[in-house]
């Protein structure tokens, strides 16, 4: 399961790089890391990220579509790169010095110089070093002293080293595994191709793993951009196993401490859908910065959440009810949503009441600050201690502690959000201060029967003083509230705790309010008003202090539009009709200006262009490339334009495979073609010259089509097999002289559309991506091994 593709950091890439992919300059220089290294790779190293340069893959029509999003992901996050010809080679077969390369920098393991025996890797070459790290870290090996550097890497070797790398052998849990083709799984390879896909590192479309299908270079950037980089993510738990939590349906693993808190069975219940905020990297859970709780138990049912293993700066949130909360101290928690019975036998740092739910909190532990929202309501467990309860204004204690007579002893502090303390009770008016108590505690009644104490001497206040003035203020009406500290600006010869008040004299143009010491004054309109600012002494001493505050309106300036999302090249055939593209997204305008557009063709007998709204319409009108240039118009002399290639292309069919069996299959010979255009093909139009002699092949059935975009079967009548079912069934007789490669030559409706080689006992596949033959190219075919029948019928276009 591909994790990028749905998340996000569910990072939403998708759709804009694929835009991107045309119009950024590709070539890279340099192969670099997008991840920490993992603690079983020691002393990492630090690669420099890859460069852009002036030019493009030569190469880059070869690259399949469904593949350029994650090739530009990995040239961009270094870890691939282009070769001096200017060639990406997209279709070469990925070899396994090549993948040693790609997991070293993938991983930041140290390239190592220690030489190890393996005889066919030259000492001091560039794959070496790589080699002998990827050994040293278990990732790869060789069979007794040779390494096989230049041999191609399969899929189920592939299987085998990605599961390494994440740590994940023996794992049981993660996606169901089904695939039909496991008998073709080397012995060694099934326990490691089972993990690949339960752990959704690679996958089995159609059903099909086929592990033996050789990885071309542009296979290999999915893994490395989807399993490696680390990655910020917000996602909710969907499924809890012994050794693999699945997350938004990717399994991800979980190593160190955290397996006792995500993996707990007994956490199970309350993790259940919990939202989460976490680093991963190779596919495990590295860092837990959030978690949200919203399964709820019941009160004769409650579910327990042991919070041992957790990071101590973990933000934990309780949006359910009924919850028992222990283990290791914590720093930060908020109760919130339905939450009003929560049992804690921990203690806890910071604490936010931030429901108006009547909460029990009960159990046994220490809350070293609380702070509660207006509306709360709590009743305090008798082995619950709070060493500093902070209210919101306005608010009394009694309001918030339910039961306050009963654990007025448990809390230490009451202040207001401002610092504003709050005594704890009032004494009762029956008993005045004694000052002639032996303790000198003022609380202390009066013992009955003794002589009325002589009154203290009133003490004198001192007012408030201006220290440090604000100074005039100017501010523009764009630039938000501002904030303005005014900490210092009075002072108190009585060390008396001040509050502030602040007022503006026309509010239409300026506000103004007291945060604790913080100023806050934002604009509304061009002027000047007066700012008052108070400070209370809380004894009847006050000063004042004030200043002009001036709004500023900014001449308004315009700004042309700007290019945000390129549209890239196009490509499209003269039998496809008009094509519509969405220009709506392609320009930005900082001013929010509604923006016209307009498009031109450099070359109308080739196509043309024209916008309607936001939609480009491109008309094909014959074969060849033009530059499309499109621009739009603030209305307020702001313009911005891009341009991009359109290839209109003359789609026919062509030879995709060519299967020439050996042994059992000798007598078995077939000829795939496919139709890339959208209509469907008269398949009688079919004619096939071979150069051995032999009679052409020619379809004698009216009824036959060539569906559009579908593949067409032509086998050897003499075969009685059942492996295959051919489209057309006819006597090719390839089996009667195998002593040289034949020549075919293929026609369409009286033009000769395509040419192949087919050789004895070899089977060959086309490379993805085509829409036309041309003449044979043995850079567009793909060896298959003896007897593949894997992939007859079916060709990839993309």
């Amino acid at each position: 399961m591909n994790f990028i593709s749905k998340n996000v950091e569910k990072i939403d890439l998708r759709g804009h790089v694929m835009q991107k992919w045309r119009a950024i300059l590709l070539a890279t220089i340099l192969l670099s890391s997008a991840i920490g290294a993992r603690n079983a790779y020691a002393n990492p190293i630090q690669y420099p990220a890859a460069q852009f340069v002036g030019h493009v893959f030569s190469d880059q029509k070869l690259i399949a579509q469904d593949k350029e999003q994650s090739i530009l992901e990995a040239v961009n996050l270094g870890l691939m790169n282009g070769y001096p010809s200017g060639e990406f080679k997209p279709t070469a077969l990925l070899t396994r010095a090549e993948l040693a390369e790609l997991l070293v920098k993938a991983m930041k393991l140290v390239p190592s110089e220690q030489q190890f025996s393996y005889m066919d890797v030259q000492k001091g070459s560039r794959s070496s070093k790589y080699i002998e790290a990827v050994r040293q870290s278990g990732l790869m090996s060789g069979n007794s002293n040779t390494f096989r550097p230049e041999d191609p890497v399969t899929r189920e070797e592939l299987a085998a080293i990605l599961v390494r790398a994440v740590q994940g052998q023996g794992t049981s849990g993660g996606l169901s595994v089904d695939y039909s083709d496991k008998q073709s799984v080397s012995q060694w390879a099934i326990h490691s191709v089972e993990s690949a896909i339960r752990l959704g590192l690679m996958d089995a479309p159609e059903r099909d793993f086929l592990p033996k299908q050789k990885l071309q270079r542009q296979d290999i950037a999915r893994y490395l951009v989807d399993i490696f980089p680390q990655r910020e993510h917000t996602a909710v738990i969907s499924k809890i196993e012994e050794d693999v939590i699945t997350i938004d349906e990717t399994p991800f693993l979980v190593t160190g401490e955290l397996q006792k808190f995500l993996l707990h069975v007994e956490n199970r219940n309350a993790l259940q859908g919990a939202i989460l905020k976490f680093k991963s990297a190779a596919r495990n859970v590295q860092e837990l910065s959030e978690i949200e709780i919203i399964q709820s138990g019941t009160k004769a049912k409650p579910i327990y959440l042991d919070t041992s293993g957790i990071s101590s700066g973990c933000l934990i949130k309780i949006s359910g009810n009924h919850l028992v909360l222990s283990g290791q101290a914590l720093s930060q928690v908020n109760i919130q949503g339905n939450a009003g019975d929560v049992l804690m036998n921990t203690d806890i740092q910071r604490m936010a009441i931030n429901t108006q739910n009547p909460l029990l909190l009960s159990g046994s532990g220490t809350v070293e600050s609380m702070i509660v929202q207006k509306g709360a309501k709590i009743t305090l467990g008798s082995d619950i201690k709070v060493k500093h309860l902070v209210l919101p204004k306005g608010t009394a204690l009694s309001d918030v502690i339910q039961n306050l007579a009963q654990v007025q002893k448990q809390i230490q502090i009451v202040t207001l959000e401002d610092g504003t303390p709050i005594p704890m009770a009032t004494t009762p008016k029956s008993s005045e201060p004694s000052s002639g108590s032996a303790a000198g505690n003022p609380t202390d009644p009066v013992s009955p029967g003794t002589d009325e104490p002589t009154p203290p001497l009133p003490s004198v206040n001192h007012a408030p003083t201006e220290a440090n003035p604000v100074g005039n203020q100017n501010i523009s009406v764009t630039s938000g509230t501002q904030t303005i500290s005014i900490a210092n600006v009075f002072t108190d010869a009585d060390g008396d705790v001040l509050t502030y008040e602040a007022k503006s004299s026309d509010t239409n143009i300026v506000s103004a309010v007291v945060e604790g010491t913080d100023l806050k004054l934002t604009p509304t309109a061009a002027g000047t008003a007066t700012i008052t600012v108070k400070a209370n002494d809380g004894q009847g001493g006050i000063a004042e202090t004030t200043f002009q505050t001036t709004i500023t309106v900014p001449a308004p300036i315009n700004h042309a539009p700007t290019e945000a999302n390129p549209v890239g090249n196009q490509n499209i055939s003269v039998t496809s009709g008009t094509q519509t593209v969405s220009i709506a997204n392609v320009f930005t305008d900082a001013d929010g200006d509604a923006l016209t557009y307009e498009a031109e063709s450099s070359d109308t007998n080739i196509v043309s262009a024209a916008v309607e709204g936001t939609d480009l319409k491109l008309m094909p009108i014959a074969a060849g490339t033009a530059t499309i240039t499109v621009k739009a118009n603030d209305g307020q002399g702001g313009i911005a334009e891009t341009t991009f290639m359109v290839e209109v292309k003359e789609y026919s069919i062509f030879f995709s495979e060519l299967f020439w069996g050996q042994g059992d299959y000798e007598l078995l010979q077939a000829i795939e073609i496919y139709n890339p255009t959208n209509l469907d093909l008269d398949a009688n139009k079919i004619k096939i010259t071979l150069t051995n002699g032999s009679e052409d092949i020619q379809i004698n059935d009216e009824n036959l089509k060539i569906l559009a975009g579908k593949t067409f079967t032509i086998g050897e009548a003499f075969y009685e097999g059942e492996e295959i079912t051919p489209d057309y069934k006819t006597v090719m007789s390839f089996f009667a002289d195998d002593s040289a490669p034949v020549y075919l030559t293929l026609e369409y409706d009286g033009q000769v559309v395509d040419k192949a080689f087919f050789i004895p006992g070899k089977s060959i596949e086309r490379i993805s991506g085509l829409l036309h033959g041309s003449e044979y190219q043995p850079n567009q075919w793909i060896d298959k091994d003896t007897n593949d029948l894997s992939g007859l019928g079916y060709y990839n276009a993309d």
